[in-house]
């Protein structure tokens, strides 16, 4: 009878460790943490994405959006990474944007452009595991901040946009060369 008590026991703690997931949102106001650990044990972080949803964000991704496949010039594309590279580099300071081998925290982000004013939103914002002790709420809220309210950018088929029209943007490798 012990061995088949034991035998279900170990069968239900595997299943259940089977089903656990390797991540976990935590909400912080206008940040949504989500954390991807290596597996279900959740002993080691991978990396983690944070989201910015204030409720203005409501109204700028609100359903009725009319979403384009943008063309921005390389150069444009260039000039506008190397400007989110010194904004993160100023809100977060060198120590916490760059880990101890030299690489870049951030690996990517995304971000959502209106495309008749260029106007952008910041959507997301990837890390690496090392910045997760490292960056606070306070600087990703000041980044997330300055990022909408002084970046724009451009895209060259604004004639196939309305003033609805939208762009959503995930940077891949951002900041990796």
């Amino acid at each position: 009878m012990k061995r088949i008590l034991f035998t279900i026991a170990l069968s239900l703690l595997f299943s259940f460790q089977l089903s656990a997931q390797d991540k976990e949102s935590i909400f912080k106001g206008d940040l949504r943490y989500y954390l991807y650990y290596t597996d279900s044990t959740k002993l080691e972080l991978e990396n983690f994405y944070v989201w910015y949803q204030p409720k203005l964000y409501k109204k700028v991704f609100n359903k009725n959006k009319h979403y384009v496949y943008p063309y921005i010039n390389r150069g444009e594309y260039t000039k506008f990474r190397d400007k989110v590279v010194a904004l993160a580099i100023k809100h977060f300071g060198e120590e916490k944007f760059f880990n101890k081998d030299g690489e870049p925290n951030i690996y990517k982000i995304g971000f959502g452009i209106r495309c008749l004013t260029g106007e952008v939103f910041l959507k997301r914002i990837c890390f690496t595991k090392d910045a997760y002790n490292l960056v606070t709420d306070e600087e990703i809220i000041s980044f997330a901040k300055e990022f909408n309210d002084t970046l724009r950018i451009s895209i060259s088929n604004k004639d196939e946009c309305n003033k609805k029209s939208m762009v959503s943007i995930i940077s891949p490798h951002l900041f990796k060369y």
